[in-house]
Formats: structure tokens, C-alpha cells, sequence
């Protein structure tokens, strides 16, 4: 059997890697009175600010929520976002678009290794979930990584990467938006509620049934995009 072919149909093997989760966050915060304001030429952000015990920037992903169920992005009624990113000594919370907003907010944030952001190679602690017995069970389907790799732009641009598995695959960008922090990516210009600072950089991809195309805009300087190509759609 393919694996290439019949990915959906296989849960775990170790011929493709996996996503490097390092560690997971979970707390919460009052978005009133415990956010720090971060302010750029074009405007502020309010974030959470949770250390972390890495020495660079990890790719993180953020699960949340207000009331109700938990949100990937946008919230569950639709009147605001959050998003997660991080550098050498923070992960970073943006609780709000416009202005610290009332309320609780409860985070989970998942952190994934960045295999190619430099050469430096830091103890990675043993963690377990309080939620979770198992470690590990091949029974669950593990997104299984087909192509990662790390992209440099010189100028604002499109690179594509090629991958010709015949379908629109699901796939991960995290870029530098500013030099030293890795987000994951955005865009929209002025509708972008996270866009604070004109030397941001913007990120947008398309994934076809043969590439994977990546743009960076507003490039003033050298930045780099990670992507991850996952056999799973």
C-alpha cells in the first residue's frame, strides 16, 4: 500500500515525521487589567505575556475562549481574534484587536519545534498531560509531515513549493513578521487587526493540488517563512 496515496488511511508510521510539540501552556487571564500594551507607528497591541523556558522562538498555536466552546482564530461570536506568537523568551497572547476588552480569557497554547531556525540545539524537557495517561498510541492519527522546510525572501514575493501529491493538502506557515518573533501567518492590510507597526511583514499561502505558494509582503529586509506540507488533508 501507498502511504503517499493512502495517507487518510493509515493512522501513525515512522516513515513521515511528525510535528516536534515541546511543551503545552494552558491558563488563564483577565484581559481588563493583565495585558501589556505593545505600540508601533501604526498603532497598539495588547498582549499576555507567558515566559517560556526555550531559547528562541517556537511555532505556536492557540486554542481559546471567552464563553462557550473553545476558538482557533476568530472567536465564537464573531467580535473579536487572537493569536499567538513568540520569541526567544516570550510567547505572546493578543487578547484583543483594539483595546484591552473585559472578560476572562482561558488559553491553550501548543508549541512546535522550528527545525531550521538556527543552529542552537536546547534541552527539551519531558512533559505529560494531566488530561492524558497515554504518551503516545499508534491508534491516533499523528498529522504525518510529507515536506518542511525554511523559505528566504530578499524582497517582497511569492516562492513555490513544489509537492505534486495530486491533491490540496493541509498545511503550516509561520514567518518572522518582525525580525526575531515567528507568528503564524496574517494579512489584510489596513483590515488586519494585528498589523501595528509598518515594519511588519505580511503573510499569506495557497495550497493547489501540485504547490504550495507562499507570499510575503512589506519585506523591508530579509525574513523567513517555515512551512509544513502534511500528507493528512
Amino acid at each position: 500500500m501507498s502511504l503517499t496515496s493512502n495517507a487518510r488511511s493509515v493512522s501513525f508510521t515512522t516513515r513521515w515525521a511528525s510535528d516536534k510539540i515541546v511543551g503545552v501552556w494552558e491558563g488563564s487571564f483577565n484581559r481588563a487589567t493583565d495585558v501589556t500594551t505593545i505600540t508601533g507607528d501604526l498603532g497598539s497591541i495588547y498582549v499576555y505575556r507567558v515566559a517560556h523556558d526555550f531559547t528562541r522562538p517556537l511555532a505556536l498555536d492557540l486554542l481559546w475562549k471567552i464563553s462557550g466552546g473553545w476558538a482557533d482564530g476568530g472567536s465564537t461570536d464573531g467580535t473579536d481574534v487572537s493569536i499567538a506568537y513568540s520569541d526567544s523568551t516570550y510567547i505572546y497572547i493578543v487578547s484583543s484587536a483594539f483595546a484591552p476588552a473585559v472578560g476572562t480569557m482561558n488559553y491553550k497554547v501548543i508549541g512546535t519545534w522550528i527545525t531550521d531556525y538556527d543552529a542552537t540545539n536546547p534541552l527539551v524537557n519531558s512533559f505529560v498531560s494531566a488530561n492524558k495517561t497515554t504518551v503516545f498510541d499508534t491508534g491516533l492519527n499523528y498529522q504525518k509531515i510529507f515536506d518542511q522546510n525554511v523559505l528566504s525572501f530578499a524582497t517582497s514575493s511569492t516562492q513555490s513549493v513544489t509537492h505534486l501529491l495530486g491533491y490540496r493538502a493541509n498545511f503550516k506557515v509561520y514567518y518572522e513578521a518582525i525580525a526575531g518573533q515567528v507568528w503564524p501567518m496574517y494579512s489584510g492590510g489596513t483590515a488586519n487587526p494585528f498589523l501595528y507597526d509598518s515594519s511588519m511583514v505580511e503573510c499569506r499561502a495557497r495550497m493547489t493540488s501540485n504547490t504550495l505558494d507562499v507570499q510575503l509582503e512589506s519585506v523591508p529586509a530579509t525574513r523567513r517563512a517555515w512551512y509544513k506540507i502534511y500528507l493528512d488533508s
